[in-house]
């Protein structure tokens, strides 16, 4: 028995069941999500820094 048998994984496979970089299957659906969700993060904060820019006393 393998020590790969033991823990239940396979070289060259991610722990979502894909192929890594070195495989030919990529997920990409998963991706677009991620990539929105960073979108929207950073425009959050970027509209949070400009509020409290706004609030500054005029000087």
């Amino acid at each position: 028995m393998s020590p790969d048998d033991i823990t239940g994984t396979r070289p060259g496979h991610s722990s979502k069941g894909r192929l890594s970089s070195r495989g030919s299957k990529r997920k990409r659906e998963g991706h677009t999500t991620e990539t929105v969700e960073i979108i929207r993060t950073t425009m959050e904060y970027a509209n949070d820094q400009l509020k409290v820019i706004e609030e500054w006393p005029n000087l």
